[in-house]
């Protein structure tokens, strides 16, 4: 659900943002009729878009860690194959 809230001052504003803490603000309108914010109860894509994109990055981190860290166990398994082996 989207809704709209009018607001004349800034402590007006700050107000109407605490108090929708649980929701998301996503435009803020200041035109000829005055100054609102839209709120709405659902995530906008575009943050949703942004997480997987952060999420994507840190993934792709976590995978070159543990390619690395196999690549290393490998190397140290092949090398004590080597002394048992002398």
């Amino acid at each position: 659900m989207i809704f709209k809230r009018q607001y004349t001052t800034n402590e007006e504003r700050e107000l109407l943002v605490n108090e929708n803490k649980d929701k998301f603000l996503v435009e803020e309108m200041n035109i000829q009729e005055g100054n609102f914010l839209v709120f709405s109860d659902t995530k906008p894509i575009y943050i949703e878009i942004e997480e997987i994109k952060l999420e994507n990055v840190l993934l792709k981190s976590q995978n070159q860690a543990i390619t690395e860290r196999a690549d290393f166990i490998e190397d140290v398994v092949a090398e004590m194959a080597a002394q048992v082996y002398q």
